[in-house]
C-alpha cells in the first residue's frame, strides 16, 4: 500500500490492491483482512458513529448489472437487520455503475451505508462509506469525493 503525502487541498491519495482513491488527510488507516483498505475519521469527534470508508477490489468476470445485484443482495442479507433505502445507477460510465444505500442499527445508532459498485479494467471495486444517519449530510461531500476519485490501476 502507498499513501501519498498530504496535498494542499487536505486530501491524500491511496494506492492499494490495484485501486487508487482519495481520503481526507486526517483520516486514520484501519487494519482490514484481504483485498480491502479502510480509513476512519479521527477518534474523539462528536459524531455518534465513527465514519469510515472501506474500499474492496478483486478481479471480476461479471457485468455491472450482475455485480450490482450481488451488492444489493449483500445489503439485504447484512448481519444486523437492515433496510435498503435505494439501489440506483450512478455516474456517467456506460454501463452505469450502481450505488446501494441501506440502514442498520448499531448499539442504538442508526447507521447509513452507501456502497458504490464499480467495474474498472476487469476489477470489481466496492467503495463502502458508513456514518450515522444523523451525520450523513455532513459527510456527503466526503463520501462522494472518495467514490468519484476511485480508479482501478492498470499494470
Amino acid at each position: 500500500m502507498v499513501i501519498e503525502a498530504l496535498r494542499s487541498d487536505g486530501w491524500r491519495t491511496v494506492r492499494a490492491h490495484g485501486v487508487r482513491f482519495d481520503v481526507p488527510g486526517d483520516w486514520e488507516r484501519i487494519e482490514t483482512p484481504g483485498p480491502s483498505t479502510a480509513f476512519a475519521e479521527p477518534e474523539g469527534t462528536q459524531n455518534e458513529f465513527r465514519a469510515n470508508v472501506v474500499v474492496l477490489s478483486r478481479p471480476v468476470d461479471q457485468s455491472i448489472a450482475e455485480f450490482g445485484v450481488s451488492a444489493l443482495q449483500q445489503a439485504v442479507e447484512f448481519l444486523a437487520p437492515s433496510h435498503v433505502v435505494s439501489h440506483e445507477p450512478w455516474g456517467v460510465e456506460e454501463p452505469q455503475d450502481r450505488i446501494t444505500e441501506f440502514l442498520y442499527w448499531d448499539g442504538g445508532v442508526c447507521v447509513d451505508v452507501q456502497r458504490w459498485s464499480l467495474i474498472r479494467a476487469h476489477r470489481a471495486v466496492e467503495v463502502t462509506f458508513s456514518s450515522s444517519l444523523l451525520d450523513r449530510l455532513g459527510f456527503e461531500s466526503i463520501s462522494n469525493w472518495i467514490a468519484t476519485s476511485t480508479e482501478a490501476e492498470t499494470t
